[in-house]
């Protein structure tokens, strides 16, 4: 799934990944609907710091529409 070429246009049923805008064929992907956010596993990460959070072991937190990690979102409060 990596390989796939940045020019490579999606196909109608095929969702493009919100963070690096390639095509989210059969690769694991991620998707959190209420933020309209479709992406690839390894692309997923912290809105502020960008800490990869894709292998989902660490909490998760959406703070005014923004992925947090538990660090940054410990760092509002």
């Amino acid at each position: 799934c990596r390989g796939i070429h940045p020019s490579v246009l999606p196909r109608s049923s095929d969702p493009v990944c919100s963070y690096c805008s390639r095509e989210i064929r059969d690769c694991p992907k991620i998707i959190i609907e209420h933020l309209n956010i479709h992406c690839h596993e390894y692309c997923f990460r912290c809105g502020i710091c960008h800490k990869a959070m894709g292998d989902l072991l660490d909490k998760i937190f959406i703070h005014r529409d923004i992925v947090h990690c538990d660090k940054c979102y410990e760092k509002l409060f």
